[in-house]
């Protein structure tokens, strides 16, 4: 199976979007934006607001802020290097996999670069802002059953009449 794209995409975006976990083994979990985008990879930019590493290192997240939202970015195991290296302040630019954990949704990181150029940070929101209008949309699959819609003839010909109250 191909490896899906990252998408450029605001974070309030993906907090706000619908969350679908995949029947399929090796089928990413993804999640349908409010504008129809089918985001399994997200790619997102932000200043991290805040920083949690266990004590027994083998787990870190930040918090990071886009203006929009902000969504927590999680690393394990041996990724933890790739949020070891940005501390709270620091903006960044990451690509990893949408999550979703008792409704909040959150990103598991894959690539962490730390932004110097505030010109970068602006490149980053143009191509949101393209990626919004040329991406092709995406219907969330159909998961309920609609029932069955009964027509009801209303016979107009012979109207009632009701006579109102004076107040």
């Amino acid at each position: 199976m191909a490896r899906e794209p990252a998408i450029y995409v605001n974070l309030r975006d993906l907090t706000d979007s619908k969350y679908f976990k995949s029947d399929e083994q090796y089928a990413p979990n993804y999640v349908i934006t409010e504008s129809g985008l089918k985001v399994a990879r997200a790619h997102v930019w932000g200043t991290i607001v805040q920083k949690f590493e266990s004590e027994g290192s083998d787990f870190v997240n930040v918090t990071i802020d886009d203006t929009t939202e902000t969504i927590r970015v999680m690393a394990f195991g041996d990724d933890i290097k790739l949020l070891e290296k940005v501390k709270v302040g620091d903006n960044v630019e990451i690509v990893g996999k949408v999550r979703e954990r008792d409704g909040e949704k959150s990103i598991l990181a894959e690539v962490v670069n730390k932004i110097e150029d505030p010109n970068e940070m602006l490149n980053i929101r143009a191509k949101i802002l393209e990626t919004n209008k040329t991406k092709k949309k995406t219907e969330a699959p159909k998961t309920e059953k609609r029932e069955e819609i009964k027509e009801e003839t209303i016979d107009t010909s012979n109207p009632v009449m009701v006579e109102s109250e004076e107040i």
